[in-house]
């Protein structure tokens, strides 16, 4: 890793170890994607776009979402092409606009702010927030009933600050693996192993994938070597047979010679 991405594992590290680390890892996250993105400068406009709503007299849900919706919130029509500015703090209150897990982050610091009770729900496929025992979705910035879900034990699945970076990362894994994009890849899960810490199940499938990136890459010793890991360690039958068969493919590949 370069200098950069060594800074923002080790605060990353840091910060996953604290409870209500939301916005800064979210922050972190930001500069990740763009180094050119200032800390205190998006944390300044953050405040400038929370002052009025979180001076609300005897504040609830309702006129939490109806602040947020009255700045701009909640309002994005259509099918939006996502791209990392949508991950990025400084771009999401700029425009008003993000995925569900970015606006995510706004809705948790305003509702801290008012005096209430707010974390992530890491509801698959579209993060959730509970705020005050009330479900959001931060898309539409509307309370939803747990009932209408799919799945509605999943909206009691509380999303730790470590949880919400490790799923903000792998947003942007996400696009990367759209581009072929395998070096940016293997530095974002590189991050992702500083918030796991010593959680043996995420370390176990980030060694996998590690592996699969070294082997799109023709770097095939490296990618031996992270399927050994991920076999040596895993708690996960199925994954430790694939990570074991893998290794012994690669054991018998030639290097690509860059």
């Amino acid at each position: 890793m370069d200098d950069s991405l060594i800074e923002f594992a080790a605060r990353l590290e840091e910060l996953s170890q604290h409870p209500n680390t939301e916005t800064e890892i979210a922050l972190t996250v930001s500069q990740v994607i763009d180094l050119r993105v200032n800390r205190d400068e998006t944390r300044n406009q953050l405040s400038a776009l929370l002052a009025d709503i979180v001076t609300i007299d005897s504040p609830d849900v309702q006129q939490l979402l109806e602040g947020l919706s009255k700045a701009g919130f909640g309002t994005a029509g259509g099918r939006q092409v996502i791209g990392t500015q949508h991950s990025n703090l400084q771009w999401v209150i700029a425009r008003r606009s993000g995925i569900p897990i970015s606006l995510a982050v706004i809705i948790i610091e305003a509702a801290r702010r008012m005096g209430m009770v707010a974390h992530g729900i890491n509801y698959p496929g579209h993060f959730l927030v509970r705020v005050d025992n009330q479900l959001i979705d931060p898309l539409r910035m509307q309370v939803v009933d747990p009932s209408s879900l799919t799945d509605p034990l999943e909206s009691t699945k509380i999303a730790t600050p470590r949880i919400l970076g490790l799923r903000m990362l792998n947003n942007l894994k996400g696009l990367s693996l759209r581009q072929h994009d395998w070096s940016r890849a293997l530095e974002l899960v590189d991050l992702q192993f500083a918030l796991a810490g010593s959680h043996v199940e995420t370390c176990s499938t980030l060694h996998y994938e590690q592996g699969e990136f070294w082997q799109q890459l023709g770097a095939y010793t490296s990618a031996r070597d992270a399927y050994l890991k991920c076999a040596q360690n895993c708690s996960i039958d199925s994954l430790k047979v694939k990570a074991e068969e893998k290794a012994a493919q690669m054991g018998k590949r030639h290097e690509v010679v860059h």
